[in-house]
């Protein structure tokens, strides 16, 4: 079963209020369990970094996309901005982080 991106939360950035930084990371992880859920999980698939960035620039493309129309729910561009982030987090999640980070 898959969970629905909270639309509530995406209308409110639409109107100008910005969320919380927790929020976001909540947003996200619904998004990473929607993905798993959809496509599995990343333990059980061996997804190429490069796929990774291809899918995730195919979503910002979307996103670019549904800019210019317009679209709404789960096409609109903030859906398909936190698809292109959450697919991102995958990608660091199955190959780790390198780097100085305190």
């Amino acid at each position: 079963m898959s969970e629905e991106i909270d639309k509530d939360k995406l209308l409110t950035v639409n109107t100008g209020t910005k969320l919380t930084i927790e929020s976001v990371f909540d947003l996200l992880i619904k998004e990473r369990q929607r993905q798993d859920a959809k496509w599995g999980m990343l333990a059980d698939k061996d997804q190429s970094l490069a796929g990774f960035l291809i899918v995730m620039r195919s979503k910002l493309d979307d996103a670019g996309f549904a800019w210019m129309n317009n679209s709404q729910g789960d096409e609109s561009t903030l859906a398909e901005l936190l698809k292109a982030v959450a697919t991102g987090v995958a990608a660091l999640q199955q190959y780790g982080v390198i780097g100085n980070h305190k």
